[in-house]
């Protein structure tokens, strides 16, 4: 299985319930969870507007995990309709163990 990382922004104190919900999401199509990873609230560099309303501020934070390739459209389509996420985006970080670890220990 790849690892991904999904790196999203959340409205102002709801990041909790966004990351419950991706993880229950790769947990039950049989994906795993490596990590989480809180990255601040912060002012957003533009005003975007994401489900009517016009956001200035969000909560930043990643979810590393595996899973196959198929359960990607997926989470991507259910995280669309969060009205709690602002933007997200899926980045693939490797194809295999060996690719990751490879990647890593360079550093």
């Amino acid at each position: 299985m790849p690892l991904y990382e999904l790196v999203c922004i959340s409205r102002a104190y709801t990041a909790q319930a966004t990351m419950r919900l991706a993880a229950k999401h790769v947990l039950d199509n049989g994906g795993v969870v490596r990590t989480f990873q809180n990255l601040g609230y912060q002012t957003l560099p533009y005003r975007i507007k994401r489900h009517g309303n016009v956001e200035v501020h969000g909560q930043y934070w990643a979810m590393q995990f595996y899973s196959a390739p198929k359960l990607l459209p997926e989470l991507q389509e259910k995280l669309n309709y969060e009205e709690n996420l602002i933007r997200h985006t899926t980045l693939k970080i490797g194809d295999s163990m060996k690719d990751v670890i490879s990647k890593t220990s360079k550093y």
